[in-house]
């Protein structure tokens, strides 16, 4: 599982969010072995931050973070997430 939040600098010199994910965007990636790891480190991002989540290769989510996005990831895994 592949996280990578957009670099805060790319929308005050563009004026837009990226259509798609370059890692040149990124000023923060993460890589995760389990579900579980993402989700807690996910609930750490700031809430409305731009980031883009890859399982297998596959984009699950991109946009801005909110916290409704949690049900995309319990569909994607099948597993329904308790926030610590």
């Amino acid at each position: 599982i592949f996280m990578a939040v957009l670099d805060d600098d790319y929308y005050l010199e563009h004026n837009e969010y990226p259509e798609e994910y370059h890692s040149r965007y990124a000023k923060e990636i993460y890589e995760f072995d389990t579900p579980q790891e993402f989700i807690q480190k996910w609930y750490e991002i700031e809430e409305g931050a731009w980031y883009w989540v890859f399982d297998e290769g596959m984009e699950i989510c991109s946009g801005a973070v909110d916290p409704n996005d949690i049900e995309l990831f319990e569909d994607h895994f099948g597993i329904v997430f308790e926030e610590e």
